[in-house]
Order: structure tokens, then sequence, then C-alpha cells
């Protein structure tokens, strides 16, 4: 098959609704002098920013002057020519997505019309096409809400944001808690001329059945695509190879093909990390016939089973992934979009940021419901790097129509992503939707959540019968044995999963984060904290300065203090407060969700990363509830994540009664057997008692270690105190610390001012030895080097009295550009420390500022 790329230069011109004519284009007399330039694949706000039509995403920005973009029709057009030799062959144009209404004309012939941002429309133009010649190919992308303007809305809910639930497109862009309004609209994928003579490979979908001993059942499912009339005789040929050397090869007939079954011995499995390795068999598929090989396809493939087992037990039942036959308890995060406009992400963007997942200790992502099908490259990443993903069709937040012609479209939208991705090995289950279930509580109308055939039918049949492999739910969050304790509430915590926001810290409140004390979660797929980003990355998006107010964020704001902080302006005080308040949140959660490894059967937090966006205008900030924000700066939340999700940790788990324990919290194999020390302290320095017992960190579990009754932490001034813990075993040694001020009442915390001093040493190329040390108890020390992506073995940690830490920072960027640079060191209650460093001929030389 030849593959003709018709990317590039096009021409793009703005159009009322329903006013453009194809006439117009085809007419001899037409010139485009009046259009202006874009590059496909292109978004139409891109163009209109290069033009300087529009601006770009600043705090402030008044979004409802960007409307009319969404009002208009935008015709994309372009000329291109095609060889002669093309014209005995089958020609099919291709558009791997359009967003989203689309009419497409050939030579001044209606092709048919476009309706699903996600899906490739393809339509064979071969009598169309003016063969030597030139062709003129146009482009009307619709404007959705002209197109939608008379549908009915009736059972449609929210009621005032029907117009997104009507069109497969991407729910996020009619606006969401973490983006302002921004409705894309062009051609946000390649397009395609694809040319054959011959039979080609159609869909091959390779499936680990079962692994028995040393050993790995198979099976391949393959279909041939035939060029002209009846079936002809084909061969298949397969091939899997490791290494460089072939470990399976077999040549089949085309009917074979279509459902052959075969085994590998001493197969070398994928394993998400950081159970293994993620390991990856390279796989060729050829088509061959008497002419010798007409087609190829070739994928990487990771042997691997999947289940999700959902057993009876005391508390109802149980939500735990199994791959290869071994229990996981989950530690992940929520992904969303890179970049409210799609076509502007960039493919390395990716390695940037799967390299942050890793780094933060993750096992999976959640592919939230409300953005994007993934690109290729990041899927391709997370294969390789063993992240497994929970991947939700894009449906989110509402009732959706339940028409027989919505229905047909998701149907046929699942199916198509499913068979698309049916080889990716770190896909582990499909999920309806983000929220649908749960948006009939919303709408007093919970009673008839099972009712609805959005999930239930559509979606459901279409996975089912394209993908028998991996777990479906039928929405996230759900709880699927509707006849069970909790079958009634789809988000319950005796089945399913469960997302859960208690982000608030008032003890009173309904919402006081604490109250996750009260409930049991199966399966936390969704919960979170907010927080602004650092001050380079506010700054850069708040360049003019506006007072930011804390009430549009009422997690925040109800706290008085901390209102009052903000009211005073200081910038650099809310920011820290608020990442502190944030991380403080996510460490509760995580500690607790990990203590009740088995029960509970993972954690994802929301949310890893955010989109490049505008900021929705009634909330505080974009980049609120990320770990990561728009700018790619890590928060405090980003290393108190990643410390609660080592292997091994020490996690405090408070009950109601306020008594605390500590716990033991394992995913290896191994067994340490050491000693815990626990400690009261004061932040002036002071042991005010102190513990120390023998015990085991259980593999592969959550074992209770110590208990400390609340009538012993209250007969001391909790304001100026801190739990402490430490476990050794030979040279492991794990530590964690408990503030006994709660987070709400930080203002009040009595935590004497530190000296800081850091110590510098250069160790490579890039990378840094600097070792912090504090004459008092040091609250989250945070080390930043200006301008760089830089990767720290640690950072915004908390150091005690008379304490040192080393740590070291790796510098992504090449050694060439890394002349000079700066960074500052600082700590709650401490003065910040300032370096710079210029590069010379025996390496960097280091100064004070």
């Amino acid at each position: 098959m030849k593959v003709t790329g018709l990317e590039g230069n096009y021409k793009l011109k703005i159009y009322d609704y329903h006013s453009f004519s194809i006439d117009e284009i085809m007419s001899p007399a037409f010139y485009p002098d009046d259009w202006m330039d874009t590059r496909v694949p292109e978004d139409v706000r891109t163009v209109l920013k290069r033009y300087g039509y529009i601006d770009g995403y600043y705090y402030g920005k008044d979004l409802d002057k960007e409307r009319w973009i969404e009002e208009k029709d935008w015709v994309y057009y372009r000329s291109f020519y095609i060889d002669k030799d093309l014209e005995n062959k089958e020609n099919t144009l291709c558009f791997e997505g359009i967003d989203t209404i689309a009419r497409i004309w050939l030579n001044g012939i209606c092709l048919g019309l476009c309706r699903n941002m996600y899906l490739e429309y393809a339509f064979d133009v071969t009598d169309l096409l003016r063969y030597g010649e030139e062709n003129c190919l146009v482009i009307q992308v619709i404007s959705p809400l002209g197109y939608t303007a008379e549908m009915s809305r009736e059972g449609i809910y929210p009621e005032d944001d029907t117009t997104r639930m009507l069109l497969r497109k991407s729910q996020m862009n009619w606006g969401w808690d973490f983006c302002g309004h921004c409705l894309t609209t062009g051609i946000w994928k390649p397009v395609l001329l694809k040319s054959r003579d011959h039979a080609v490979l159609h869909e091959t979908q390779l499936v680990t059945e079962t692994l028995e001993e040393d050993r790995a059942q198979m099976s391949l499912r393959c279909r041939v695509l035939d060029y002209g009339e009846g079936e002809q005789e084909y061969t298949v040929l397969v091939e899997i190879g490791a290494g460089g050397e072939t470990v399976f090869a077999r040549e089949l007939s085309r009917k074979e093909a279509e459902a052959f079954s075969f085994s590998l011995d001493s197969p070398r499995l994928w394993w998400p990390r950081p159970y293994g390795e993620p390991f990856l068999y390279d796989v060729r598929i050829s088509l061959k016939g008497q002419e010798g090989v007409l087609d190829e396809k070739s994928f990487r493939f990771g042997i691997r089973t999947v289940e999700l087992i959902q057993e009876k037990d005391e508390g109802g039942r149980s939500f735990l992934f199994c791959v290869n036959g071994k229990k996981l308890f989950i530690r992940g995060a929520n992904w969303v979009p890179l970049n409210s406009v799609y076509g502007e992400i960039r493919e390395e963007e990716y390695d940037y940021y799967i390299g942050r997942v890793v780094d933060s200790n993750l096992s999976m992502l959640r592919i939230w419901g409300g953005g994007i099908y993934e690109s290729e490259h990041f899927l391709d990443l997370c294969d390789e790097n063993g992240i497994m993903i929970f991947q939700d069709m894009m449906l989110a937040c509402g009732i959706f129509p339940q028409d027989a012609g919505f229905l047909q479209e998701v149907y046929e939208e699942a199916g198509v992503i499913v068979r698309k991705n049916a080889n990716r090995t770190c896909i582990l289950i499909w999920s309806a939707d983000n929220e649908l279930d749960e948006a009939y509580r919303w709408y007093d109308m919970l009673e008839q959540f099972p009712e609805n055939k959005v999930n239930r039918v559509a979606v459901r049949k279409g996975v089912e019968e394209n993908d028998s492999s991996r777990p479906f739910l039928v929405s996230s969050p759900c709880s699927p044995f509707a006849q069970e304790e909790g079958g009634e509430d789809p988000n319950s915590d005796k089945q399913g999963d469960m997302h859960l926001y208690l982000t608030r810290f008032l003890k009173n409140d309904d919402y006081y984060y604490k109250k996750i004390r009260e409930l049991k979660p199966r399966f936390m797929s969704e919960y979170g904290f907010s927080s602004l980003p650092w001050e380079s990355s506010y700054y850069r998006f708040n360049f003019r300065r506006e007072p930011v107010d804390l009430v549009r964020n009422p997690w925040l704001a109800q706290l008085d203090w901390l209102r009052e902080v903000g009211e005073k302006g200081d910038v650099s005080e809310i920011i820290y407060y608020s990442q502190f308040t944030h991380a403080q949140g996510l460490k509760y959660w995580i500690e607790y969700l990990r203590s009740l490894k088995w029960h509970c059967g993972g954690t994802l937090y929301w949310k890893f990363n955010d989109p490049v966006a505008p900021n929705r205008e009634n909330m505080l900030f974009p980049s609120l509830m990320s770990c990561i924000d728009f700018f790619r700066l890590p928060k405090l939340a980003y290393y108190y994540a990643r410390r609660a999700y080592e292997d091994k940790i020490l996690a405090f788990r408070e009950d109601m009664e306020g008594n605390l324990a500590v716990y033991g919290c394992n995913e290896t194999d191994d067994a340490p057997e050491g000693s815990l020390c626990v400690s009261l302290k004061t932040y002036g320095g002071e042991t005010v008692w102190s513990d120390t017992v023998t015990c085991v960190l259980e593999k592969d579990n959550a074992s209770l270690l110590y208990s400390v009754p609340a009538e012993r932490l209250a007969a001391v001034q909790g304001n100026s105190c801190y739990l402490h813990a430490s476990f050794t075993a030979g040279k492991e040694y794990l530590s964690n610390l408990f503030h006994l001020t709660e987070v709400g009442e930080w203002n009040q915390v009595q935590m004497p001012p530190a000296v800081l001093k850091a110590e510098w040493k250069e160790k490579g190329d890039g990378i840094f030895e600097i070792t912090v040390s504090t004459d008092s108890f040091a609250q989250d020390v945070t080390i930043e080097i200006l301008d760089e992506d830089v990767y720290y073995s640690d950072n915004s940690f908390c150091l005690e009295s008379g304490e040192s830490k080393t740590i070291q920072a790796r510098i992504t960027a090449p050694a060439g550009s890394r002349g000079a640079g700066k960074m500052r060191i600082r700590a709650y209650h401490a003065k910040p420390l300032c370096f710079r460093f210029t590069r010379g001929g025996n390496g960097y030389e280091i100064q004070a500022c």
C-alpha cells in the first residue's frame, strides 16, 4: 500500500453558519487571496493566534470575546497533484481526526459528513480523483452551535450544558473545573491518501489467553481486506522475536489466521512497574501472495494476563487487579490532555511527562473520560515503561441522549477504539465513562441510573464484541452488583470504584478531609486537593499581576486565616500555604488507603498533570488539583505523593477517636525484620517520649506495627509537637512524620525559625549533589534550579533539628546550554538560600548570592 500525506499547506477562511457554497471554490475564477495560511493538522485557534486575531492564555482573560469562533463555519482548502500511476489502484482518502462536524468535498463532489472527532473517516475516491492533474480538496468544518441548534434536548442533563452531550467531541472544551471554555475546531490529525492494488491486512489482534506453568497460550485473529472481486488465496506469516532472535514463526492459510491458537514456551512476561521488567516482543504479521509480501503490520507486544477480582468478602466485594496471577495494589493518578487545543500537543512532551510518571512511583494512569483518546506515542511509552492504563471512553459528567441514533454512534466509537488498541499491553481495563451513573444523583434521579443505555448497552456492546481479554466497567465510579449491598449507590464503598472529594480542612465541615476515616473504599479512582502553582508559573500566567481572590475556591477560602493571607497580597505566602494543604491532604489519604491494602485495591489521585488552557472565569486558577502544573513544574504534592507511593513506607492512620497507628506498607516480596522507633518530638528539638519495638514489614501487605492512644497524644500541646516514626533493618531505613497540628489550623503551629546551610558538589555532567542541614526543625525544604527540568532524588522534605540530607539533582538540558544558572533553597520558617553557578574549564563554580 502506498500512503501519500496530504498534510502541510492549506488555506483557511471563516464563513457564517451554513453560508458556504462549494460553487465558490469550483468557479474557474476562484483565487484564495482573502484566505489565511494554515499547516494541517492544525486547529483554527492555532491559526488565529498566529495571526494575532486572538491572544493566549492568562489570568483574567475574557473568554466570551472568543465565542464567535464556534459560531462560525471554517473552510480548509488545498489543491494537490496525483500521479498518473495511481489511476489503476483503489484510492481511499482518510481523515484521522476532524473536530468535529465536517463536510468533505473532492473536486466539487461531496464525499460525506464527519460527525465524531475521535474516529477516522475514509472515503473511496478512486473514481473522483483527477490522475496526472490538480485536485481540489475542501473541508467545511461546521459550527457545533449551529449544527445542534434544532436538536432535541429532552432528557439531557445538565440542562444549561446540553450541547456538549449532543456531539461526539471532547467534553472538557466546553469548560471544566480545571479549564475555561475553549471550543476547538478544525483538522487536528493527519490527512492521508491510501492507494492499493492488492489485498492488505485489515485488523490483527494478538491475545494472551492463559499462563500455565512455563507456557503462554496465545491466540491470533487476523482479517484480510480483499482487493477486487472474490476472496483470493493468501498466506499469513506470523513472526515473534526477542532480542533480534525469532522465538516463534508460522505461516498460516488465510482461514487459519482468522482464529489461530498457539503456545510459547518459557515466555518472558510483561510486568507493570515496579513488579518486574515490562518486556515487549517484536511481532510482525506479513500477508503473502504469489507476488511475495503484499502487506505487513509490526508492533510490540507484552505477554501478560489481567483479571479484576471482585469476590465477596466481609465488606462487600473486592476490587483487585491481578496481572500474571499476581494481585497488585495500584499506585496511580488520573491523566488529562496536555493541551486544551489537542492539535498543539507535541510528541516530545509525552517523553517528559512519562519520565515524571516513572519518577513518581506510579504504576497506573487513568485516562479521564472528558478529554481525548491518547496518542500512539503516549501508549508506546506506557507499554515500554510498564505503566498500566485504566481507560475511560470519552463520555463525562451528565445524562446523555438515549435515542437510537446517539447510541449507535457511541457503540461504533467504542468498537473502533477497542479494535485499534487491542494489542496494547498497557491497557488493563475499559471503563464506559466518567461519572455517568453518578450524574443521576446530581439531578435527583439516582434510582434511574441503571436505566442508562449509553454505558449499559451501547458502550458495553462495543467493548465486549471486540475484546474479551480485559475487564469492563459500566461506569467510573460504579457499583456493578445491583442486587448486593451498595448496589443502589454507584459511588458505594462496598463494591466497585469510588470518586470522592472531601477537600476542606474545617473539622465541622461536611466535606472535612478526615471524613475518609468513616469509609473503607474498595478502590479509589478519583480524589484530590487543590493548590496554586509555584511563583514562576503563577506569574507567567498572571503576568498582569491581577489579585487572586481565594473566594473563587471555597476549599481554601473557608479558612479565615488563609483568606486573610490572601487579602494581604503576599503571593509567595498564599502559594506556599495552598501547596502545603494540598500536599498534606494527599499524603493523609494515600497513607490511609495503603493501610487498607487488600480491602482497598488501589488509589488513583486527581490528578497528575494539567492542560495548557485558559482559566475558567469563576474558578481560582488553573492547575489547581494537579501535582505538575501546565508549565511542567512539580508542586509540593508531587514529592509528597511520590514518597507515599514508594514500595515500602511507614503510614500513619487515625481512627475516629483520634488514636494513631503506624502501618508498614510493603509492595515487595521481602519481609525485613527490624526495629521501629516512634517518638513524640517538639519542633524545638526536644524528645517528649520515645518507644522502640521489634517488628516485621510483612511481604506484599499492610501490617499494623504500633498504636498511640488518643489520650497519650492529648497530653501534650499539639501545635508544638509532631510524631516521628523510623524503621531500621540493616542498611534499610524508612521514616515518616505526623503533625499533631491540624492542616486547617496550621496558622497556630509553634515552630521556631530554622537556619539552613547547604553545600554543593558536581558529580558528573548535569548531576549535582546538594547537602542541606538545619539547626532547627525545617518544614518543606525545597530546592529549585531556575528555568530547568530537574529530577531530584528527593525534594520538599522535612529536616529535624541538627539533621542533614544529601540529594542529587539531575539537570536534563544538554551540557552546552548550561552555561550558568541560579538555585534557591527555602523552607517554611527559614530564610532562603540563593546560589549562582557558572560553567568553567574545570567544571562549575558555585557562589552564594
